[in-house]
């Protein structure tokens, strides 16, 4: 049995509920900008610069990205009631199933055109809003001040890192970590063998990463037979680069996820914490579910029950159910990121979660 209605129709369906989405996101886009360029306005009345107004649309301008994947589930949802509520209004649904399908599969385009939004969202828009975050706070942090970002504490008794090479085994740890200039302060380091026993052990006033190496100022190696030597000049080679290094502390959404998987792998090889990221990747990886639930729940409240509801409701309901959305999508990442749920779960239960829900719903009302 073909689960698709004709080829026109479906291609049909596709733009129509495309138009509907790009709207909606077009919508939600120009109110948010609007709001995005009277705070920076009101920041920028506090510096003196001849070029304000330029140094604002172009911020806003490459803002775009970044607002159009936080606000894409938004539009998803609120384009979808909107559509769907339309073609009740002028019956085109029923046209689709007077071909003898069912709900799930007249709205088989519908489904497909959302998952391939999903996808774009992650393989287009993704990787772009990584660059263009970055710049933003690059020029945030020179127009307005950077605070107190050079400093990094992995936990409340310093950094950890642990950097396994060829020629070392280390585990290095400090007091503090100063990004900027790759260094930590005095650090305390210790040379391990394959089977965890300690070779020697080093002290220092600060331990720089160059491209030749750590180099220690004003060290002191003591070995396991109680022999303390001072070492001027010692470099240790690394695995490390001062890039991996100065990357530390990047939020995930810096990062573009094709270079996540390989970024999370340096942060378990170093010894720092990879939750935030890890969850982050697999919420990403999730994109395209999430929206196929959202737009399922969607035809739940006005292809079925709520057909005949007033607009203004619908659209209340919609913002509603948008925001807990959004609520509860962070409150797991938060639980995963902080070891509190399971990556996998963390990352992927909310889109399952929705999908689940609104199937069931669906289900039940075509029933």
């Amino acid at each position: 049995m073909n689960i698709f209605p004709p080829l026109a129709l479906t291609l049909y369906f596709s733009k129509r509920f495309s138009f509907w989405i790009v709207l909606t996101l077009g919508s939600l886009l120009a109110f948010i900008l609007l709001i995005d360029a009277v705070e920076l306005y009101r920041r920028f009345s506090n510096i003196s610069t001849d070029q304000s107004s330029l140094i604002i649309l172009w911020l806003l301008f490459i803002g775009l990205p970044e607002k159009m994947d936080l606000l894409l589930p938004f539009a998803v949802l609120f384009g979808s009631l909107l559509c769907f509520q339309n073609w009740q209004k002028t019956n085109e649904l029923i046209v689709a199933r007077g071909f003898g399908q069912n709900i799930w599969q007249a709205l088989m385009p519908v489904f497909i055109t959302v998952i391939i939004i999903g996808s774009l969202q992650n393989l287009v828009l993704n990787p772009i809003k990584s660059v263009t975050i970055a710049a933003q706070n690059e020029i945030k942090g020179d127009l307005f001040g950077r605070g107190a970002e050079g400093k990094f504490s992995i936990s409340a008794s310093g950094v950890w890192l642990k950097d396994n090479n060829d020629t070392h085994n280390l585990i290095i740890h400090g007091p503090s970590l100063d990004l900027e200039n790759y260094r930590i302060n005095e650090p305390i380091i210790y040379s391990i063998n394959e089977n965890g026993a300690i070779l020697w052990r080093g002290q220092a006033k600060e331990m720089t990463l160059s491209d030749g190496g750590w180099q220690l100022e004003q060290a002191t190696i003591s070995d396991n037979l109680g022999t303390t030597s001072d070492a001027v000049n010692m470099v240790l080679d690394t695995s490390m680069t001062p890039v991996d290094f100065a990357r530390t502390t990047q939020k995930p959404d810096t990062i573009s996820i094709y270079a996540l998987p390989s970024f999370i792998d340096m942060l378990n090889q170093t010894g720092l914490p990879s939750n935030e990221h890890r969850v982050y990747l697999q919420q990403q990886l999730s994109n395209p579910l999430r929206l196929l639930g959202l737009t399922m729940l969607a035809a739940c409240f006005t292809l079925l029950r709520f057909s005949r509801m007033p607009r203004y409701k619908l659209m209340a309901m919609g913002i509603g159910l948008g925001f807990f959305v959004y609520f509860f999508t962070d409150l797991v990442f938060l639980l995963g990121a902080n070891a509190r749920l399971p990556v996998m779960i963390a990352g992927w239960g909310p889109a399952i979660a929705i999908c689940l829900t609104a199937g069931f719903l669906l289900a039940r009302s075509e029933d």
